[in-house]
This record gives C-alpha cells, structure tokens and sequence, in this order.
C-alpha cells in the first residue's frame, strides 16, 4: 500500500506482489495498469508511474463475473438458461427467474453463500422477455407480474390492467 501517517510518524505498509508489479510496469511503461487482483464489482485500482495507487469506486456495480468467472460489464438482459431459468447475462449476483411452471421457485438470488428464494402461490406462465424484464402474464385475472433485473438484484412489480382487477380480493391478498 502506500504510505500513512500514523500518530504523525510514517509507516509503510508491505505492498502485495501484484501491487508491486503493476507498479513497476507502470514506471516502465509510464502509463498506468491496473491492479487486477483488487477489481471487485464496484471498484477498480491503478498503478501510477509515480509510484502511487489510485482507486476508483462507484455508488453501483460496474461489472460482474460472468459464467467462467472473467469480470465483464454489467449486462441485466434477460436470457433462458439451460436449466430453464431466466437471468442476466452479467450481474453482480446470481439471480435466476423463474422460467414458468412451479411458483415457489419464482425467483432466487444468491450472493457469497447466501441465498433468497421468493415463492408464487400457484403455478407461473412461461414469462415474456424483453430487455432486464420478465413478465408472466395474467397471473391473477386482469393481473401480470413484471420482475426486473437490477445489477444487483431485482425489482417486481404488479401490472394491473383493469380497474376490476384492481378492486379484486386476490389482488388485495398478494399486496
């Protein structure tokens, strides 16, 4: 890392071997290079020919891992997966969407070894895709429910397309 006043004194810390090596690329090549063993999904960290480190951090993720583990830009649209699911292409957390058939696995999200599933009381059409949305269509009379991909998870919303379904007990019941 790079030096930090402690108690007023100036301590340095050991800096990592790919640190180390960035940093001498970067006064080699006189650009800077980027420490890939610090990218994560919201940040990234150069190497400057002075010797410094800069990191940049944004508010939301900018990149996830994609299905061979590579970093690669956030991508939310939505495609079919082998297993049936629907998911994003790239998203900084698994979430999978249900590809119709059984509600109680509607939606699932894991992130590190934790996992969410979120159910649907009864049975789901195969959703219509188009973009991040997925939307299964009349799942209550007059009703279809729309799920987002976000790049860090999901959003749903419920579509009410009549006025009686919106005064319906079912309706009332889900919200």
């Amino acid at each position: 890392g790079l030096p930090s006043a402690v108690g007023g004194a100036a301590v340095s810390e050991p800096v990592s071997d790919p640190e180390q090596e960035a940093l001498t690329r970067a006064v080699t090549t006189g650009s800077p290079v980027e420490v890939e063993s610090l990218r994560d999904e919201y940040s990234e960290t150069f190497a400057n020919p002075d010797g410094t480190l800069t990191m940049s951090t944004a508010v939301s993720p900018q990149r996830g891992r994609t299905v061979n583990g590579s970093w690669a830009a956030i991508d939310s649209t939505l495609a079919k997966r082998p297993d049936g699911a629907v998911g994003p292409q790239v998203s900084a957390v698994d979430v999978r969407f249900s590809g119709g058939g059984d509600g109680a696995r509607l939606v699932q999200v894991e992130r590190e070894g934790h996992r969410l599933r979120l159910g649907w009381g009864a049975s789901l059409p195969a959703p219509t895709l188009q973009g991040a949305s997925a939307t299964y269509a009349e799942v209550l009379p007059g009703v279809d429910l729309r799920l987002t991909a976000t790049p860090d998870g999901f959003r749903e919303v419920l579509v009410v397309k009549t006025s009686e379904a919106g005064k319906s007990a079912a309706l009332r019941a889900v919200g």
